[in-house]
């Protein structure tokens, strides 16, 4: 990938296009690379998650593991 574009920026051109316009993002990582795109997510009023380790994250929310993010979408993918 070009050094200039990050998880942030392709976040934000995704959710310039159909179908993904006017929906709120979510988004989930797991290391400091996915920073950027939590502050894109959150500045579009959406839902950040930072799974795994303790480490300062701009992420709204957090989850322990990949089975509790897992179980997360399953329970919002029902409702």
């Amino acid at each position: 990938r070009p050094r200039h574009l990050t998880k942030g920026s392709a976040m934000r051109r995704l959710m310039e296009r159909a179908p993904f316009r006017d929906r709120i993002p979510i988004f989930a990582g797991d290391d400091t690379t996915d920073e950027d795109a939590f502050e894109v997510v959150n500045g579009l009023g959406g839902i950040s998650l930072r799974v795994g380790d303790k480490a300062p994250t701009a992420a709204k929310y957090r989850l322990a593991s990949p089975d509790q993010l897992l179980s997360w979408l399953l329970e919002v993918a029902d409702a």
